[in-house]
């Protein structure tokens, strides 16, 4: 899939985290649901997978199972595109289910939830759900602002008449899957097994089994775009990190399974055990490999930074990083294993930011021109990440300087073609920041 669409799935996704305020607007929300569709590059349509699952497609798939005895769901879609994709599943649908199965707290998954619930509906997730529900409205605000400025199109208000899901989501679940302890249940014949499976989108990931079809829906598993893929451990926009361990179980766990057809929560279906195996093992043993270096590099005394730059998957394990990025699991690997003290300087004892010396340092050496002079000389050299940490000491002293913010521009125009020269090493994330650091410059030199 072309970066730009990734790009684009993302940004609607976390419209979530947006601060809702009053606003006596009078648009159309179906405005703002085929808005999303056009940006996700995924339009709402019912595709059949077989006889008795189907599937509405949209920024996040939700999918339908059909039985004898009534109908289950797996998610229910983002907010401003469930009801639209619960009209599409209306052709093969009575409307509501038996049992509503939500893969993990991800706004995009859960938000047409009221829809389908009806007195009786059982509601299906992880345990920690909720907990992560709680966590995403606590801190609402911070989210808020690092959103606007990765995403400037991200909507400031919603009509009044549209709940964010995390501010005002109001489920509660009726039935939570503890890690090692499967949900099964029977439906008319057919058999279901609801397994906590935490993976690439969070410790409260859960997916759907049916054995007897050896069907798997995965959720985000393996994580919101291709698959297989290196997966978002860690993200820049700030959530908690996903432990190693647990997710290689969970793969190991899958991989067990043997499923002849797996139904991500993003995107197409991928068919085939074998195929679908050799996929697995993949992702399992190329995030294996990485953990190992880490763990011999910290054995051996090497810094976080030079296991940063060194850790590579060998050609054999290579998968796209357009989602999650191996440096950066790299470091929050050697973080959760060793927290954040890196036995390197005092400093970080004691609550003071280096940043707060900059403006120093640039003076002593001659001025913020000066130092963007120097920062110059390191980028014709090649040497792109020691001109930028240059720049950002002379940002401290004067971010307006016009050498600073012409030399600062031309090294964040660098990153950004060597951020898309290698399709695999592409990370869609990386180049958000990258741009929207390049759109800040380009207002503070107009």
């Amino acid at each position: 899939m072309p970066v730009r669409s990734l790009i684009h799935l993302l940004a609607v996704a976390l419209i979530v985290f947006v601060t809702p305020s009053a606003n006596t607007s009078e648009s159309d929300p179906l405005d703002a649901i085929d808005d999303a569709g056009d940006l996700a590059g995924q339009p709402i349509a019912l595709q059949r997978i077989n006889e008795f699952v189907y599937m509405a497609t949209g920024l996040a798939n939700v999918y339908l199972v059909k039985t004898g005895e009534g109908e289950v769901l797996i998610d229910t879609g983002f907010v401003l595109m469930a009801a639209k994709q619960k009209a599409a599943l209306s052709e093969v649908s009575s409307g509501t289910a038996s049992h509503i199965i939500l893969t993990h707290s991800h706004g995009d998954h859960f938000g047409g939830t009221p829809l389908w619930r009806n007195e009786g509906t059982r509601l299906i997730t992880h345990r920690d759900f909720s907990r992560n529900m709680a966590a995403h409205k606590m801190l609402a605000p911070y989210f808020a602002e690092r959103n606007r400025f990765l995403y400037p199109y991200l909507p400031d208000e919603l009509p009044s008449d549209w709940d964010t899901p995390h501010h005002h989501y109001n489920q509660q679940p009726t039935d939570l899957v503890e890690p090692g302890h499967p949900y099964r249940f029977e439906l008319g014949g057919v058999r279901f097994e609801v397994l906590a499976t935490p993976g690439a989108e969070g410790g409260d990931s859960i997916s759907v089994w049916m054995p007897d079809q050896r069907i798997f829906f995965s959720g985000d598993l393996f994580g919101p775009t291709t698959f297989p893929m290196w997966p978002s451990l860690t993200t820049i926009r700030g959530e908690s990190f996903r432990p190693p361990l647990p997710y290689l179980e969970s793969l190991d766990a899958v991989i067990a399974l043997e499923p002849e057809l797996i139904l991500p929560g993003h995107f197409g279906l991928h068919r085939g055990t074998e195929e679908n195996l050799r996929k697995l093992r993949l992702q399992r043993d190329s995030l294996q490999y990485v953990h190992d270096r880490v763990i011999e590099g910290m054995n051996v005394g090497k810094t976080v930074y030079e296991l940063m730059d060194e850790i590579k998957l060998p050609a054999h394990l290579a998968v796209p990083q357009n989602h999650g990025k191996i440096s950066w699991t790299v470091r929050g690997i050697w973080e959760y294993y060793a927290d954040w003290f890196y036995f390197d300087a005092t400093s970080p004892l004691y609550p003071i930011a280096p940043r707060s010396v900059h403006a120093e340092i640039v003076e002593m050496a001659g001025g913020a021109g000066a130092v963007a002079s120097r920062a110059k000389l390191l980028l014709g050299q090649g040497d792109v990440h020691r001109a930028l940490l240059l720049l950002e000491m002379a940002e401290a002293a004067d971010p307006s300087d016009e050498k600073v913010v012409e030399t600062m521009r031309a090294v964040t125009q660098v990153l950004i073609r060597r951020a898309g020269e290698d399709p695999l090493a592409t990370n869609f994330t990386e180049l958000i920041w990258l741009r929207a650091k390049l759109r800040a410059l380009e207002s503070t030199s107009n």
